[in-house]
């Protein structure tokens, strides 16, 4: 069976460079969706990096009243136990 000649039902040049406009437009919109995704996900790692600081800040800061609230306790029972040695030796010496 031989080839047959193009039929008139084939593309134009004018559909095709139409088409070719097409699928050009197609991927500007679709890089400048990459494009704006990406700035994005660069919008949400610099956040993430504020927010790791953040945790972090308040974990020293959480850390550090930690100690203070142990020492203030370690205080506390020092001078709970002055005190109580206090009245016992006033009441011996009563």
């Amino acid at each position: 069976m031989a080839l047959d000649a193009p039929s008139s039902s084939s593309l134009s040049n004018d559909k095709i460079e139409a088409l070719i406009a097409r699928f050009e437009q197609y991927r500007i919109s679709n890089d400048a969706r990459v494009a704006a995704t990406m700035a994005s996900q660069r919008g949400v790692n610099d956040e993430m990096v504020r927010v790791r600081a953040d945790v972090q800040s308040m974990k020293t800061v959480t850390e550090a009243a930690l100690e203070q609230a142990k020492a203030t306790n370690a205080l506390m029972r020092n001078l709970s136990r002055h005190q109580s040695q206090s009245r016992r030796d006033a009441d011996r010496f009563d």
